[in-house]
């Protein structure tokens, strides 16, 4: 051993990424996809549909149910109307304020 220590921050892990703005715009990225299949396991759970009879409803196979519902999967607007729809659910998208600030970009180009 060297004797020497890392200098570890107090500040937790969670809070310091927070003040990352690539951070900041993953997390905003992921975030929709993810709350949605939350929501929508939620609702089957509810109605007690099963990922079978899901995929049942939309003349689909079971394993692009289970591909679709996992929360790194891609979804697409479509698919995830089609997934709501399916458990008798409109899909309903909106925009609010980000909770922290994009930060501001300043125009490099000449004469601007």
């Amino acid at each position: 051993m060297t004797g020497k220590t890392r200098s570890v921050s107090k500040e937790p892990w969670l809070e310091r990424q927070a003040a990352d703005p690539e951070f900041q715009r993953a997390l905003a990225t992921e975030r929709p996809a993810f709350d949605f299949v939350n929501a929508l396991d939620e609702a089957m759970q509810a109605g007690g549909i099963t990922k079978a009879e899901l995929a049942k409803r939309l003349g689909r196979s079971r394993a692009f149910v289970t591909q679709a519902l996992r929360r790194d999967h891609n979804l697409t607007f479509k698919t995830a109307a089609d997934l709501a729809w399916a458990c008798g659910l409109a899909l309903n998208i909106g925009l609010v304020p980000l909770q922290h600030k994009r930060p501001s970009t300043q125009s490099t180009a000449a004469g601007s």
